[in-house]
């Protein structure tokens, strides 16, 4: 691993509340709370350079205080500035105050995610989240105002919203100016209310397709707003015993999304030339998502008539592209 994030996962520790979708121990694949040892010896097995070490997967401000700094304290020796730089924890929105973040600034925390998953307060109610829009507003104020990086994640067809409230919390979080965002289109798991209200036809998923639909355009919006979404969709490393009963996941859920939205915004340039061959330039490592899986966009554009050849280029930024035509 280089460059990267070590995620070290507490499911359900300390959360005050079962919110509808919620089964931390089905998404994280995690049946058990790590310990001070476990997170040694982690740290202690993983090589590579420019490392973060993440505690996710609960509400980690919410868990018992010595619980919480046992964690925090096994992980200070390793925190050297090379191998190890930060830690990154996730948390709610209404477990955070001034004291909890003098004691995260003290154990050398830099980033801390707030998961927020919606901003219409009446979703919120009925997810059973526990909080409302304004304590997602306000801890962000005081994450940043602390001086730490504000990430915030939130969540797609959730029970009672719609597309148009999704993306409405979309705007609302961009517009608290994060340092980072995730996406997470709902999945059904097993013993949580949302199975319940599925069983009963009170709750319908989104489709694959319709998630893509939406999160396409939040990610055009956090694009314009210069916020980096670091995540789409649930991780896919379920155990065989915990996979999602219904909704929208796919184990390539974010390459979906970043390869509609490479087909939109090539298709309309390409909409003003003729039909024919190009070259389509792209930033290195983008080949596979600008194709689309399984060569879909290549596909799509040849039903229209247009040949495409995408080559990586040194120089670009990620999601840019320049078509040269071939005669």
């Amino acid at each position: 691993m280089r460059h990267g994030t070590v995620a070290i996962f507490v499911p359900n520790a300390g959360c005050p509340h079962r919110c509808s979708f919620c089964d931390q121990k089905a998404i994280t694949s995690v049946k058990t709370l790590p310990t001070a040892g476990s997170v040694r010896e982690t740290l202690s097995h993983t090589s590579g350079e420019g490392l973060e070490i993440a505690f996710f997967g609960g509400s980690f401000t919410a868990v018992p205080r010595p619980y919480m700094l046992s964690l925090l304290t096994a992980a200070q020796p390793f925190l050297d500035g090379e191998k190890f730089t930060r830690i990154r924890i996730s948390t709610r929105p209404d477990a955070i105050d001034a004291e909890v973040l003098e004691i995260l600034k003290a154990y050398h925390v830099g980033v801390i995610e707030l998961g927020a998953q919606g901003t219409d307060d009446e979703v919120l109610k009925a997810n059973l989240r526990g909080h409302t829009a304004r304590d997602i507003f306000e801890s962000a104020e005081k994450i940043k105002a602390a001086g730490f990086e504000l990430g915030l994640q939130m969540m797609t067809g959730l029970y009672r919203s719609d597309a148009q409230k999704d993306l409405k919390t979309a705007e609302d979080l961009l517009a608290a100016n994060p340092d980072c965002m995730r996406v997470y289109p709902t999945a059904v798991f097993a013993n949580t209310l949302l199975e319940k209200l599925w069983k009963t036809g009170e709750y319908i998923p989104q489709t694959v397709d319709e998630a893509v639909e939406i999160c396409v355009q939040i990610f055009e919006k956090s694009l314009a707003k210069g916020v980096p979404i670091i995540r789409m969709g649930l991780h896919a490393d379920f155990a065989s015993d915990s996979e999602p009963l219904d909704g929208a996941f796919h184990p390539a859920f974010g390459e979906l999304v970043i390869g509609e939205y490479f087909f939109r915004n090539l298709l309309k340039t390409l909409e003003k030339k003729p039909a024919m061959r190009y070259n389509v330039f792209i930033a290195r490592g983008m080949r596979s998502a600008a194709a689309g899986q399984h060569r879909k966009n290549l596909l799509r554009f040849a039903q229209l008539g247009y040949d495409i050849i995408f080559t990586e280029a040194d120089g670009l930024p990620r999601y840019d592209f320049i078509i040269k035509g071939i005669l």
